[in-house]
């Protein structure tokens, strides 16, 4: 069924191009994530823009993939990157926390699926160590920060004295709104991710100076900076965020 599928999806983009995979799935009646399977099989034939249309390779389309990875040149890209310079002279922070803690009062909770994919609609805090550490947010004066953060990875640090141990790092974070009371249901914000610095450093070894550069590179190919008609699905983005990092799947909430 995937390689007639594929067939049929790549004669519609052929046909039709500058689809999204979202409207694809509407004209199959099949689900967006089957589709988006089936558009990455297919990227030695077909390409994906900055905003996530498809075109069959070839094509000239004004925002072809290839010049996503060209320095914009703009007056707001400059402002942005000088900006974004003064601020690299200043902590850039970001979240990375101990896998494992001393005091058995760890800030996070590893998930089994994302909530804005769970069909079932559960509550992640419902969970013994959700309601623990909600519990603990709620109690601190200092007014902590909870986030979704995916996908994450384990960063092994070695410090000069010998001593090493695992960080938890989220790529990607997702706030959660402020609820109204201290018993309503936390729910994610409906606004993209943030990119966590602190992750993206490791991953690149680069000086703050370059990682601003990538940052801002890595927000231009993700969408992130979209006008709001052509912001990208959560799907979408994730997809395309495991092409260009290449990590896993694993999903926490933490702390910050």
């Amino acid at each position: 069924m995937s390689i007639e599928l594929d067939k049929q999806i790549l004669d519609a983009v052929r046909k039709k191009p500058g689809q999204k995979a979202k409207e694809i799935a509407i004209t199959f009646g099949v689900e967006r994530n089957i589709v988006n399977s089936a558009l990455y099989r297919l990227k030695s034939k077909l390409k994906q823009d900055r905003t996530y249309r498809w075109f069959p390779r070839g094509d000239t389309e004004e925002d072809s993939q290839d010049q996503t990875h060209k320095k914009a040149n703009t007056v707001l890209a400059n402002l942005c990157r000088y900006y974004l310079d003064c601020l690299s002279h200043d902590d850039l922070g970001g979240v990375s926390e101990f896998a494992t803690d001393k005091y058995d009062d760890p800030k996070y909770v590893e998930l089994g699926v994302l909530p804005m994919f769970d069909e079932d609609e559960n509550d992640p805090f419902a969970t013994d160590e959700g309601g623990k550490l909600l519990g603990r947010v709620r109690r601190d004066r200092n007014k902590q920060i909870i986030y979704l953060g995916y996908p994450v990875r384990l960063n092994l640090i070695r410090s000069k004295k010998g001593w090493e141990g695992l960080f938890v790092e989220p790529i990607l974070l997702f706030a959660f709104e402020d609820a109204d009371s201290s018993y309503s249901r936390l729910t994610l914000a409906d606004e993209l991710p943030q990119i966590n610095f602190r992750a993206l450093r490791a991953l690149s070894n680069a000086g703050d100076s370059n990682l601003m550069e990538e940052v801002i590179q890595i927000v231009d190919e993700l969408g992130l900076a979209n006008i709001e008609d052509d912001q990208p699905e959560i799907d979408d983005l994730l997809a395309r965020l495991r092409v260009r990092i290449g990590i896993g799947k694993r999903i926490w909430i933490l702390t910050n």
